[in-house]
């Protein structure tokens, strides 16, 4: 489960635990606090892309996707933005 801090902007993964029934406590994932307003994150996967980027809406409504990172890690590069800007 991913979300976003709403006074930090920090984007955090809260893993499941081993019984799968409930999540164990949010874990920053270091990728920055860029994250405020942004809702709707989900996971897409482009191509052969290993692990997905995150596509999410930005407070004025546009859709923005963040690719993974090229330098691997737990971290998306700069957001790609489609529709309005605010």
């Amino acid at each position: 489960l991913l979300t976003v801090h709403s006074s930090s902007g920090q984007l955090l993964m809260y893993p499941g635990n081993a019984a799968g029934t409930t999540f164990d406590a949010g874990v920053d994932t270091g990728a920055g606090t860029n994250w405020s307003g942004r809702s709707e994150l989900t996971s897409i996967r482009l191509g052969q892309d290993v692990r997905p980027g995150l596509m999410s809406k930005d407070a004025p409504g546009a859709l923005a996707l963040n690719p993974i990172a090229p330098g691997g890690g737990l971290d998306w590069a700069d957001p790609i933005r489609f529709g309005p800007r605010g």
